[in-house]
This record gives structure tokens, C-alpha cells and sequence, in this order.
């Protein structure tokens, strides 16, 4: 199914509800309030979106009363969920604060915050205690643009994240049967010469057991040049420049424990 805007606000309510469906996303709680008036709920749209310093973002919907104390307050909690918490997921983004206290459930155990007033939940893949730095308003919501003053994490929850996909599931099996990937141009120095410039990954079963890649150049007759060897990190990336003559060259090629990619020169 396509959906095109022909205005603001021509998809139908339907549509509008099942796009976020279509993207993933962890679970945070977040915590909010002040003088043993607290609350808490449930945030897929919570990221962290700088390292330095580590900065946090939550988009919540307006209307929300977690959204209004945090705009009063300017601060948060903002815990992460392993795939064992999804029923506080379920009750804090369930319930509103006007239905009930939620904290007072037993399954939300809270510790206190070193930074920030109100407590956090404990038992998460992370903590984060959030100080507001910027609000920005968008059509219904709020994002909060948060700075983080403090964090917790438990590394050994880190492979079991509460994930967010329309349902909640558990994180799945680590991906490790990429294929070879190979980029390729040609660039030009100040001199006037040409360099041939590659960059790509091998495949994950490779990671380890080669140092480099071979690469050729091939012209419209399947005519080749090289091999050229290429490094490859402890990652299995591998970037190189090699200097090489682009005329009638059309593409290249990479080869790898009989794997084989192509890149279209121009």
C-alpha cells in the first residue's frame, strides 16, 4: 500500500495508526513529577540521540499528563525494558494517571535518582535521569530534547531488550550470513592523476579468517586490471585508494572465499 500527502492531514485516522507499526523501537518508562506525586508510562519513541555529552529525546503525545508534569518540572527518568518487563509496558501505557497511581502496582520497583527529583524504575537495560533542554512542538505531540545527568545500565541484560514492532517481542537471532559489499568511484587529485577508490565489508563469516580482499576493474570488453588487495579491519570493512587509469573502465570487482560483488564506475 502507497500513501501520498495531497495536504496536511489527508490520511485517513486508519492509515495514521498503522505507520508506526511498520517501524521498531525499544520501550522506556518514563518517570515524572515532584513531592511524592509521581507518575509514570510507557514511551516507545524515546532515543538517545548524542554521545557527547549523551543526549535523550521522548516524543509524547499532547493531552498526556506525563508530558504536562515533565514540561513543568523539566526532568525525567527514562528507563529501558528487557524482553521480562513487558507487562509494565503494558500497564504504564495502558492506564493514565487520572485512572489510577500506577506506582502503587508492585511490579514497578522504584529507586531513588541522583540527579533528578522523581524516582527511576529499577531493573532495566538502562537508566538515564533527564534534564529538559529544548521543547519542540509538532502536530499533537512534544518532543522533549533532554540532556542526561546520570545513567545505570546492566550489561547483562543488553541482549534482551523489550522490542516494539506493533506487538512486543524478544530481540531475535544476531544477523551473520551478510553478503560481500563493495562501493567504487574514481578521484581526482590536484595534481590531475586518478585514483581509484574502493570501500565495502566482507561477508560475516569471512570477519576473521582473511586480512583483505582482492579487487579488479574490468572495461566494456570484460578486460580485467588488477588484482589490487585491499586491507580489511578487524570489522570487516575495507577502504583503500589505489591509483589506477579510469579510461573505459565500467566497473569493479571484489572476490572472497567465492563470494563476488560488483560496483558500476562512473
Amino acid at each position: 500500500m502507497t500513501w501520498e500527502e495531497n495536504g496536511a492531514f489527508t490520511w485517513s485516522e486508519a492509515q495514521l495508526k498503522e505507520l508506526p507499526q511498520y517501524m521498531t523501537t525499544t520501550v522506556a518508562l518514563i518517570t515524572s513529577g515532584a513531592s511524592n506525586d509521581y507518575n509514570v508510562m510507557a514511551a516507545e519513541w524515546t532515543y538517545m540521540v548524542a554521545r557527547r555529552p549523551p543526549y535523550v529525546m521522548v516524543c509524547i503525545q499532547d493531552g498526556n499528563v506525563s508530558g504536562d508534569l515533565i514540561a513543568q518540572q523539566l526532568e525525567f527518568g527514562a528507563t529501558f525494558l528487557t524482553d521480562k518487563q513487558s507487562v509494565l509496558a503494558d500497564v504504564a501505557g495502558h492506564f493514565s494517571k487520572s485512572d489510577m497511581t500506577k506506582l502503587s502496582a508492585s511490579i514497578f520497583e522504584t529507586i531513588p535518582s541522583q540527579k533528578i527529583v522523581p524516582p527511576v524504575i529499577r531493573g532495566g537495560l538502562a537508566t538515564f535521569e533527564c534534564r529538559v533542554e529544548r521543547i519542540i512542538r509538532l502536530p499533537g505531540y512534544r518532543l522533549f530534547l533532554s540532556r542526561v545527568l546520570a545513567a545505570r545500565t546492566d550489561p547483562a541484560a543488553q541482549a534482551h531488550p523489550l522490542v516494539k514492532h506493533g506487538g512486543m517481542y524478544r530481540m531475535g537471532e544476531p544477523i551473520n550470513d551478510s553478503p560481500l559489499a563493495l562501493a567504487a568511484d574514481f578521484v581526482e587529485t590536484d595534481q590531475g592523476d586518478y585514483m581509484l577508490r574502493i570501500a565495502g565489508r566482507i561477508p560475516h563469516r569471512s570477519i576473521g579468517a582473511t586480512s583483505g580482499v582482492n579487487i579488479w576493474v574490468e572495461d566494456q570488453c570484460g578486460r580485467s586490471e588488477g588484482p589490487y588487495w585491499a586491507q580489511v579491519d578487524d570489522r570487516g570493512y575495507f577502504y583503500e585508494m589505489f591509483e589506477a587509469t579510469p579510461v573505459s573502465k565500467v566497473r569493479a570487482r571484489a572476490e572472497i572465499d567465492g563470494h563476488t560483488a560488483w560496483a558500476t564506475l562512473s
